[in-house]
C-alpha cells in the first residue's frame, strides 16, 4: 500500500527533519508529515541562529549528547558541503562560585572540554564592548558557537527525501490513533498507515 509506511513523523522541524534523514538512511519508508512550509517561522528553531556549547551549566549529563551533535552537523556539512555551524567561541562572565560558572566549569572538566579562564586585564582586551567589574570571573569556551536552525532544517529534509523519505508539506495531522497492531495518521488531505508514529 503506498500509505503505509514503516514510520511516520508529525513535524518537519529541527528533530522531525532529522528524524527522517536518519530512519531514511537505516532503509526505512518513512513519512514526515508538516503543517507549513519548510522552514517556516512558527516553530521553536526558527530564526538565523541558535547558539551550541558544550560546556552545558545545567547538567552535565547533557554533554555526551552535544558531543554527538557536533559530529552530526559536521557529517551532514560534508554530506552537503554547506556550513551549518559557524565557531565564535562563547564568553561567560558573572560573580565567582556563582552556580552557572560553577556548572560550566564542572561540565568542562569532566568531559575535558577547553574551557580558557581569563584574568580581568586579558578579559578587558578581548572583550573591550564589556565593563566587567573585578568580583568578576571570566571563562572563555572556544569550541561553542552557532548553527543556522533553518538552513539545517531544509538541508536534512532535502537529504531524507535524496534517501528516499516521503515529505508532505502544507499537509495537516488531524488525528491518530492505535490501529490494530500499527497507528493510523488522518490529515487534512490523507489517511496513513504506520508500524511506528
Amino acid at each position: 500500500m503506498n500509505n503505509f509506511f514503516d514510520a511516520i513523523v508529525i513535524g518537519v522541524g529541527c528533530m522531525g527533519s532529522s528524524t527522517c534523514y536518519y530512519l531514511a538512511e537505516r532503509g526505512y519508508k518513512v513519512l514526515g508529515i508538516e503543517q507549513f512550509s519548510i522552514s517556516h517561522e512558527f516553530g521553536s528553531h526558527t530564526g538565523q541562529s541558535r547558539i551550541i556549547r558544550k560546556a552545558y551549566f545545567e547538567n552535565s549529563s547533557y554533554v555526551p549528547l552535544l558531543n554527538r551533535a557536533y559530529e552530526n552537523w559536521k557529517a551532514l556539512e560534508e554530506e552537503t558541503n554547506e556550513q551549518i555551524y559557524f565557531p565564535t567561541g562563547l564568553v561567560y562572565f558573572g560573580p565567582f562560585n556563582h552556580p552557572l560558572l560553577e556548572g560550566v566549569k564542572q561540565s568542562a572538566k569532566l568531559y575535558d572540554i577547553k574551557l580558557d579562564q581569563l584574568d580581568l586585564s586579558d578579559g578587558a582586551r578581548r572583550f573591550s564592548q564589556f565593563k566587567l567589574p573585578g568580583s568578576f570571573e571570566i571563562l572563555f569556551e572556544p569550541d561553542a558557537g552557532f548553527v543556522t536552525p533553518e538552513n539545517a532544517i531544509r538541508l536534512y529534509a532535502r537529504e531524507a527525501e535524496r534517501k528516499g523519505a516521503h515529505i508532505h508539506r502544507n499537509e495537516k495531522v488531524v488525528s491518530w490513533k492505535k490501529d490494530g497492531e500499527g497507528i493510523q495518521v488522518i490529515t487534512d488531505k490523507n489517511i496513513y498507515r504506520s508500524e511506528r508514529l
